[in-house]
């Protein structure tokens, strides 16, 4: 059997980026588009447990007159009477791209009250940034109560787009109006997996699940530390356990645990995209330039909560109490330079981490009619 969609979409998007900083060049670029899209898609099942899909979209970008297409496709396979139970593998890939883009800029100060600003802009006269995806996932059932999901993805970027602090600091020769006077064109690699495991046990009583994320995330950065570093963002280890218990039809408590190792980028934004570019040694004692290396103590947390979700009315009421970091850990969140003084006189800096919220409650209420 075969099946399909189609849509249309048009689109007048206008982004206005005006930036007077004391120490970045001013910045007034204007960009107006009109992106007209289109998208198709298909599938067909062959055989007694195949599945094909295969799709596209279709953009049309007036700034550059050309026309940018998005294909994907996917491969199914279900197997529901194995010797281990029901079973599905999936394998998909496709090219996406982004047409308006998100960039952080980062306040001048080290310890300025706002940190940083994010703006969103057209890609302008530079690439189109795209991205080449590949996943695959497996998923059994091996009963009612009992379920395992495996994941791998691998993504590569071969254009995508960055703030410039070079070019907000100098860069005189460029326009000031184009979205270059702040940005830049770069590539980065990402690839990982997950796995998921989760049972029922005394009749879908109680319930338990454990997880795990990888993720390995690599950033062209030549233009500000000569060489490629681990994304900012990126969190390589994540684990979580989380237990329910149905104590009655509308009651119901949960606990969870989750942990992350291995963060970088330990330093407020703005000691490496800030001093790093603008004074060749920003503290005596420190270099900013091996973000890879700052590492983030570990992450951990335990939360507990209790939820009410009785129907009264018509109405469906969810009155929900979460004891969050109940353990009252103060999980890191980046670090400062502090000066170490002796007489007046700074004889050093010393690093300071900047702690997240300990224990806190929080108390809700929804109410669906």
């Amino acid at each position: 059997s075969a099946s399909g969609t189609i849509g249309l979409q048009a689109d007048r998007v206008v982004s206005d980026v005006d930036v007077k900083e004391r120490d970045y060049l001013p910045i007034f670029a204007n960009v107006k588009s009109t992106m007209i899209g289109s998208h198709l898609s298909g599938s067909y099942r062959f055989g007694e447990y195949w599945k094909l899909s295969l799709g596209s979209r279709f953009t049309y970008l007036d700034k550059k007159r050309s026309i940018y297409a998005e294909p994907r496709v996917s491969l199914q396979y279900d197997e529901p009477d194995s010797r281990i139970g029901y079973w599905s593998a999936k394998l998909s890939g496709g090219l996406y791209r982004q047409f308006i883009n998100q960039y952080s800029i980062t306040n001048t100060g080290a310890s300025a009250v706002v940190p940083s600003f994010s703006v969103w802009s057209h890609a302008g006269t530079a690439g189109i940034p795209k991205s080449y995806h590949l996943a695959a996932s497996w998923y059994a059932a091996f009963s009612e109560a009992s379920t395992l999901r495996l994941e791998a993805f691998y993504k590569w970027q071969p254009v995508t787009t960055i703030t410039s602090y070079q070019n907000l600091l100098g860069g005189e020769n460029l326009d000031r109006s184009e979205v270059r006077a702040f940005a830049e064109s770069t590539e980065m690699s990402a690839l990982g997996g997950s796995v998921r495991a989760s049972h029922w046990f005394d009749e879908g009583t109680y319930s338990v699940t454990l997880g795990y994320d990888y993720s390995y995330t690599r950033l062209n950065m030549e233009s500000q530390f000569g060489k490629t570093v681990p994304a900012p963002w990126s969190d390589p280890h994540r684990a979580y356990l989380r237990a329910m218990v149905h104590l009655t039809p509308v009651v119901t408590a949960a606990a969870k645990w989750q942990g992350v190792w291995g963060r970088s980028w330990a330093f407020r934004d703005s000691y490496y995209n800030f001093l790093q570019v603008a004074d060749a040694e920003p503290t005596p004692d420190r270099s900013f330039s091996t973000p890879g290396n700052d590492r983030l103590s570990p992450f951990l947390q335990a939360d507990l909560s209790l939820m009410y979700q009785p129907s009264a009315g018509g109405a469906d009421v969810d009155i929900r109490l979460d004891l969050v970091n109940i353990f009252n850990r103060e999980n890191a969140l980046d670090r400062r330079l502090e000066p170490k003084r002796d007489d007046g006189t700074v004889t050093g800096y010393k690093p300071v981490e900047r702690a997240m919220p300990g224990f806190y409650p929080r108390l809700s209420l929804q109410v669906k009619l």
